[in-house]
Formats: C-alpha cells, structure tokens, sequence
C-alpha cells in the first residue's frame, strides 16, 4: 500500500528539476507554504494531497499550486508567468506519465488560476490531479 506521501514525494521529484525551477525565484515545496513567511513573495510551487484510499488500486487527488506575485502598480494578477508556470509544470507531468509504465497514473483533471486569500497580493494556478496507483 502507498501513502499520501509516497505520491508527494514522486510528484516533488517530478516538478523540482531544473527546467521548472529555472522559471520560479522561489523553491518547490511539500505541504502548506505558511511554514516558509520569509519567502512568500516568491513565486513558489506547493504540492499537497487528499487522502488516500486503499485496494489493489488506490485512488487519491493532489494539487499542485504554483505562486506568483499579484503587479504591485495595478493589483492585477500576472497570469503570463501563473499560466508559463503553469504549462512547465504539466508538461512536467505528462511527460512522465507518458514514459512510465502503470505503477502510477496522474490525470490532470482541472486548473484554475485564483486569487490567494491568505496574502492579498499574490495569486495562484492549482493544478488538480487525479492519481492511480497500482499495488
């Protein structure tokens, strides 16, 4: 049986290369950014995760959500460098699903670019997956 964990280790692996944090002045976390206050302005890249079921295929849903900072002159959300991070991101993720056997399956199931509540100037794209993983 696989964890929560497991998938955000393999999802982490997967998103924190090179070509995705070459896009980003901040880092790529595990878990909630709110642990890093000194570093909240940058834009950084945070996975987390539903719970997960058991059986011979568990199931579970993790989202990845890529920061960036709102424009200071207009307050606008800069949806050029949310969707460029963005795109990185999931190109990340289906080239690994189509180059990996059916140990685990990510299907990207939605993406929605949001403001983020906790810090008025910055915004995010979530990026929602649904997971398979065979035992």
């Amino acid at each position: 049986m696989r964890t929560t964990s497991d998938v955000i280790d393999l999802l982490f692996d997967i998103v924190n290369v090179p070509v995705v944090t070459s896009e980003i002045d901040g880092e790529v976390y595990k878990g909630k950014k709110s642990r890093l206050p000194d570093k909240v302005d940058l834009q950084n890249i945070v996975i987390l995760s539903l719970p997960i079921d058991n059986g011979d295929t568990q199931h579970m849903t993790a989202i990845i959500n890529c920061f960036c900072i709102d424009y200071k002159e207009t307050g606008t959300r800069n949806e050029t460098k949310l969707k460029d991070i963005a795109e990185i991101v999931t190109t990340q993720l289906e080239n690994y699903t189509k180059t990996r056997g059916t140990y685990f399956q990510f299907k990207i199931v939605s993406q929605n670019i949001m403001s983020d509540f906790q810090q008025k100037n910055m915004s995010y794209n979530s990026i929602r997956l649904n997971c398979n993983i065979e035992n």
